[in-house]
């Protein structure tokens, strides 16, 4: 597993990293749909849409949003970003909502009509609003492309942070019927990683620590 994620990293981040900082906007916007799109296409599999029409056509409703939310922003007066503000509030709020899901983490666990719309529309309100939060960073500002890629180091350092302190130093489960390889101080060691990384990038996007 160790090695998968090091090649993978060795692989993505550097075109990660060149599309954020040498990508202009709309061009982002559009590559990171795609990449968006491809992972809600997995987790309409994983909500058990079997059937590859259904979730096809699913896929398509999520693009025609995204196409809606670009297209009702241009104006005769440039692009607003109000309606991308709008979507990642949204997206900050179905988080908060997820924490109670996790509580109750029965709670559309079963396989009926019912819990699968629930399951389609925590993906929708996963995807959508954080494509919308990417596009906001990156364009709201002069220096939005480094603030983006500050936000992505941090997640990367709090991912791997996390992956190893658990690994090497865990020992007491976070929660173990929802994840059972989670550990206490593996989320340590992933809060520990995101602090160093965004105190250190800081200075790059003009931040004073």
């Amino acid at each position: 597993m160790t090695r998968t994620r090091l090649l993978a990293a060795l692989f993505m981040t550097p075109l990660a990293i060149a599309a954020v900082l040498f990508l202009d906007t709309p061009w982002l916007v559009a590559v990171t749909a795609v990449i968006f799109l491809a992972g809600l296409w997995e987790w309409f599999r994983l909500a058990e849409i079997d059937d590859t029409l259904h979730r096809s056509i699913l896929l398509v409703a999520n693009l025609a949003m995204m196409v809606a939310i670009v297209w009702a922003s241009r104006s005769s007066n440039g692009f607003s970003f109000v309606l991308f503000q709008i979507a990642t509030v949204i997206g900050v709020a179905w988080w908060l909502l997820a924490m109670v899901w996790l509580r109750n983490f029965n709670f559309a666990s079963d396989h009926d009509t019912n819990a699968r719309m629930f399951k389609l529309a925590a993906g929708t309100l996963a995807v959508v609003p954080a494509w919308c939060a990417l596009a906001l960073i990156h364009g709201s500002s002069s220096n939005g492309h480094r603030w983006l890629l500050i936000a992505l180091l941090v997640i990367w350092a709090a991912d791997s942070g996390a992956y190893f302190a658990g690994r090497h130093f865990g020992k007491h489960k976070l929660s173990p019927r929802i994840s059972p390889n989670k550990t206490i101080e593996g989320l340590v060691g992933g809060m520990l990683a995101a602090l160093v990384i965004a105190l250190a990038a800081a200075p790059f996007a003009g931040a004073t620590v």
